[in-house]
């Protein structure tokens, strides 16, 4: 009767398999409501910060389905993947960054007004490590590999880009590539078409010209990064030795 007259009293509003009939063979399955997905929570900024009643709350930043704001009124297909990867990754810089300051400010450790810090960065095969002496403070004077004062400039050693370039030892340069030849960001840029097209990955120079067809991504999620260095966008999806291991005949420096 409640099909008939469409006029269901729990607000059902569509009757497609209507008429019913009682002698018809029916399936019946018991459905339990689960928690799919949780939507709101804190409110926060673009890079990623809580804000409270009184405005941003100062170190303090949040990802993933703790935070809110980034869906509007209904989930698209995806939106965790912003919330945890993307947000993850910005609210990761945001506190990098705001530590950092602390540390130029004299803020963190011991402490203390003015000065200068000083920390050491080594560059390795597929990675910029700065070692931050935990109690580094107002006059603090160690460490070998760079420096950084209170007015925010800083003084690095080894130079990450060293290993795109001529600059540097022999040795370096193959650490750094796993090949011989050893090519600039310039001369990199110099090849962004689909008939020749190298990217740079990990201090990796890679002709991947022969690849683009092969790529499972598509050709075209390698050409968006023609001629630039796409170390942090293949990093967030790939696994470090995925090239080697499956292509290892385009990296040529």
């Amino acid at each position: 009767k409640v099909g008939q007259s469409e006029n269901c009293p729990f607000g059902k509003k569509y009757f497609n398999s209507l008429p019913l009939t009682m002698g018809d063979n029916y399936h019946v399955a018991i459905v339990t409501p689960v928690v799919h997905y949780t939507m709101g929570g804190v409110e926060v900024g673009a890079d990623s910060e809580v804000r409270g009643a009184g405005g941003v709350i100062p170190g303090l930043w949040a990802a993933g389905e703790v935070m809110g704001g980034t869906h509007g009124i209904n989930r698209l297909g995806g939106s965790s993947l912003l919330d945890c990867v993307v947000f993850g990754r910005v609210s990761g810089r945001s506190a990098s960054r705001y530590l950092m300051q602390r540390l130029l400010n004299n803020q963190a450790g011991a402490g203390g007004a003015g000065g200068s810090a000083s920390f050491n960065v080594t560059v390795s095969n597929d990675r910029v490590t700065i070692d931050i002496p935990r109690s580094a403070g107002a006059g603090a004077s160690s460490g070998n590999g760079g420096s950084a004062s209170a007015d925010g400039s800083s003084s690095f050693g080894p130079d990450p880009n060293s290993f795109y370039s001529a600059g540097g030892s022999e040795g370096e340069k193959k650490e750094a590539s796993g090949a011989s030849s050893s090519y600039s960001m310039d001369d990199v840029a110099k090849h962004t078409t689909d008939d020749d097209c190298w990217v740079v990955v990990n201090g990796q120079v890679l002709n991947a010209t022969s690849f683009l067809d092969d790529h499972p991504g598509g050709k075209k999620a390698i050409m968006l990064y023609a001629g630039k260095d796409a170390s942090e966008e293949f990093n967030m999806l790939h696994k470090p030795d995925v090239v080697e291991k499956y292509a290892p005949e385009i990296i040529i420096g």
